[in-house]
């Protein structure tokens, strides 16, 4: 009895192992095949491949191209070249989500925290969490709360949102400050007729320095003492200051007619009209004055 048991078992377990090898051999078979990584795909497989936003509908064993894929359905994505029957549903905005990008054919929906709430992204996000409304005391936001970040606070400065607005109020007031003092030619303030003296400087004989100097009214302590020009310069500087504003190019073009050097007032007069100076004639009268 227990020999003819063993002989009808036999073939009983013959055929459930056929059968459940049969049956593992299919699904690999299944997934190699939907596995466009998989390095066993023939190049059959390689020209039946669906593109993006797109299933496969139907399979063609002709390389030349007969199968056939269909767009995704509304509220669906396919992202990647596939061999699927289906593509992927597009994911749902949760209550306390928005739609940031739309569900698209090649693209899943991107939904982000609503204002005010925030989640870590490298953290799971089963729910917003609520940005911090303010900082603690003796600190200030360094950046506000976005979707993906809780609001940023740090150590406060010493300059307020508000006293920035004051600083760029008083740089504008001093920039307009400015240009009016050049405009009615005030010394401390208007560079143009300093940079004309390196002018006179450099056409003005140095054996005419001092003699220049005194019909100007400096004293001794302030005409040039060496052969450069800087100490010419540094002493127009110092005519400029005591003058104030009623310094200017007709002055001391005037000046040098009076001590007879109407031929180098008349060519620094060239040079400066060359060089652009449109300084207007004030009192000088005898023909030097650069227009």
């Amino acid at each position: 009895m227990l020999r003819m048991t063993t002989r009808l078992c036999h073939p009983l377990l013959l055929l459930l192992a056929a059968a459940a090898f049969g049956t593992d051999a299919a699904a690999l078979n299944r997934m190699n095949y939907s596995d466009p990584l998989n390095s066993s795909r023939t190049k059959r497989d390689v020209y039946n491949v669906c593109p993006l936003g797109t299933y496969f509908a139907k399979y063609c064993e002709d390389p030349e191209g007969c199968s056939s894929c269909l767009p995704c359905k509304d509220n669906e994505y396919m992202d990647r070249p596939n061999y699927g029957d289906s593509c992927y549903e597009c994911l749902k905005c949760r209550e306390d989500q928005v739609e940031q990008s739309p569900c698209q054919p090649t693209r899943n929906r991107e939904c982000v925290c609503k204002e005010g709430t925030f989640c870590d992204p490298n953290q799971p996000c089963e729910m917003c969490q609520k940005c911090r409304s303010q900082c603690p005391e003796g600190q200030e936001v360094l950046s506000p709360c976005r979707p993906d970040k809780d609001t940023q606070c740090g150590p406060a400065t010493n300059i307020s949102s508000f006293s920035y607005h004051w600083i760029i109020l008083i740089m504008a007031l001093l920039g307009v400050a400015l240009l009016a003092c050049c405009v009615w030619k005030c010394p401390c303030c208007c560079p143009a007729l300093r940079d004309t003296f390196y002018i006179f400087a450099e056409h003005l004989h140095f054996d005419y320095w001092c003699k220049f100097g005194r019909s100007l009214g400096m004293g001794i302590n302030d005409l040039p003492q060496q052969r450069d020009n800087e100490e010419l310069y540094k002493m127009l500087q110092k005519w400029h200051q005591k003058v104030g504003s009623d310094a200017s190019v007709n002055m001391l073009l005037e000046t040098l007619d009076q001590l007879d050097l109407r031929g180098v007032a008349d060519f620094i007069s060239d040079e400066l009209r060359s060089k652009g100076w449109n300084e207007a004639t004030e009192e000088a009268s005898d023909g030097h004055a650069v227009p």
